[in-house]
């Protein structure tokens, strides 16, 4: 729903974020700028890993390719976040699953899933008065 591009100051106050969806962030990707939420709500939002290429039996593509990882249903973060008093309900992170083919080839494995309210790489989180269910 919302990307934040670097040194980019975003701040949101009484926002409801529902059912976003994105492979990073399903309702916000902070990529490297500064965010405050105030009072905010993200429910229902998803992460989803891309699907990977489906091995062909009439081609000789090797084996399946995994599946794509999912970062932060909610929030994915990788610079300064600041929440207080805010709600995250129901949002979930789910890895894609691997391609199987049993005639020729060898499936790749499912993604992975990161953080279903927030998934924070290397970036700074602040959370006050909040809840995560």
């Amino acid at each position: 729903v919302f990307e934040v591009g670097p040194n980019v100051r975003l701040t949101l106050l009484n926002v409801t974020i529902v059912q976003g969806r994105s492979d990073r962030g399903g309702g916000l990707f902070n990529d490297r700028g500064f965010v405050s939420l105030l009072d905010c709500t993200f429910a229902g939002n998803s992460a989803v890993g891309t699907n990977s290429p489906v091995a062909r039996p009439d081609l000789d593509l090797g084996e399946g390719q995994p599946g794509g990882d999912a970062f932060g249903g909610g929030i994915f973060n990788r610079g300064w976040l600041y929440i207080t008093n805010s709600i995250f309900v129901t949002n979930r992170a789910l890895g894609s699953l691997g391609p199987a083919n049993a005639v020729k080839f060898a499936g790749g494995h499912g993604g992975n899933s990161h953080g279903g309210a927030i998934c924070n790489d290397g970036g700074r989180v602040t959370i006050v008065a909040s809840t995560c269910s």
